[in-house]
């Protein structure tokens, strides 16, 4: 199985890098979006290969821990890579870590593109893993809290992305957002500044 890949993205489509290697090889990789990537952009990504009868799709990602929740996610049932894929670009790996910590689908079925049975559905494949994982997930969410984003952070990314805004661009943009802003409301406001300039 190819499980890493280092190189230079020579192009980028809709939802697919072209990451060619030092040997000369490109390999088109699946990625949840391509807002922070660019051509001739040194790259190392963390991979999972899809082998099908007619086919082999390489999913990419930037942070082992996604990959792991990406292949968590394949084990819940009628949940194939391209919805994995798709649910991690619309809630990051500790949000759904801290959604099935605290069972709460509701804050799911918020996302665009994630309905109330979906959530569900997360939640309760997501639950039998985090039952027999429960010490290294509380481990990894307690280091999240303390290094990623904060209450009023996560309100605000919430808020940005009930109005329409994919989570990824919306996190991105909050987590550039100044520290002195003490409010959800000044927050957005920022946020949907920033990104109209964009």
């Amino acid at each position: 199985m190819i499980r890493h890949i280092s190189g230079t993205i020579i192009n980028i489509e809709e939802n697919d890098l072209v990451i060619k290697t030092s040997q000369g090889i490109g390999y088109c990789v699946h990625v949840n979006n391509q807002v922070d990537f660019s051509i001739d952009q040194q790259i190392s990504m963390w991979t999972h290969l899809v082998v099908r009868e007619n086919s082999l799709d390489l999913y990419g990602f930037l942070d082992y821990e996604d990959l792991n929740m990406f292949e968590i996610l394949l084990t819940i049932p009628k949940v194939g890579p391209k919805s994995a894929s798709q649910i991690l670009s619309r809630a990051d790996t500790s949000l759904l870590r801290n959604t099935v910590m605290e069972k709460d689908s509701a804050k799911l079925s918020k996302l665009s593109g994630i309905g109330k049975k979906t959530a569900e559905k997360i939640i309760a494949g997501l639950s039998e893993h985090y039952e027999k994982n429960a010490s290294s997930w509380q481990k990894k969410q307690s280091t999240d809290n303390n290094t990623g984003t904060s209450e009023l952070q996560n309100d605000t990314i919430e808020t940005l992305v009930a109005l329409g805004y994919p989570f990824s661009e919306a996190r991105n943009v909050v987590r550039e957002l100044p520290n002195d802003i003490k409010s959800v409301n000044e927050a957005v406001k920022t946020a949907l500044k920033q990104m109209g300039n964009k």
